[in-house]
């Protein structure tokens, strides 16, 4: 409230408004601001595609906290398991849910299903993600950009987003990835 409070007050003093999806632009219209200029984030441009690992890996790189919806992977990750018993699942990212995500994980699960990797940086995500088979990006709020996805796509791995906000300019439907619109 104090930022659009403060938008008012200086909004002669700008000729535009970056945002960087449509979607954060057709959010901002809403709200009365504008005009608005999309830019989308960039993402560093990588070596070739690794190929895909012995063992399907989902992964999955954020924040653990609720709007990323990292518990919502958690809690579909047995049905996974269910269709491919092999499959692993990989989640880089800390913070302040990481321990009720961690209680989530069936018994006996943390560090043979699942590995919870911890903030993992920059430098080396893409190692640690290397093969991965699928990236799962399941945000379950108005995804502004979602760089993780852009980053995955970038690194020639799939991924599977929630339809929130930006991830569906990013994710293509039935060609990078799989766009999807029920998370319960």
């Amino acid at each position: 409230m104090l930022q659009f409070r403060l938008w008012r007050r200086w909004r002669y003093a700008f000729d535009r408004v970056i945002a960087n999806s449509q979607a954060m632009r057709d959010e901002l219209v809403a709200a009365g601001i504008g005009p608005v200029e999309v830019v989308p984030n960039g993402v560093p441009v990588t070596r070739e595609p690794a190929p895909l690992g012995p063992v399907p890996t989902v992964v999955f790189a954020g924040r653990l906290v609720p709007e990323k919806g990292a518990d919502v992977l958690v809690r579909a990750f047995p049905d996974v398991i269910s269709a491919v018993p092999e499959a692993r699942l990989g989640i880089a990212g800390d913070g302040p849910d990481r321990n009720r995500i961690r209680a989530a994980l069936p018994a006996g699960w943390e560090g043979n299903q699942v590995r919870l990797l911890g903030r993992v940086s920059r430098a080396s995500l893409d190692g640690q993600f290397e093969g991965a088979w699928v990236q799962a990006v399941p945000s379950v709020w108005v995804e502004p950009f979602g760089i993780s996805a852009a980053e995955a796509l970038m690194r020639g791995t799939p991924v599977v987003a929630s339809d929130r906000g930006g991830l569906p300019e990013i994710v293509i439907d039935g060609l990078t990835g799989i766009v999807c619109d029920d998370l319960d």
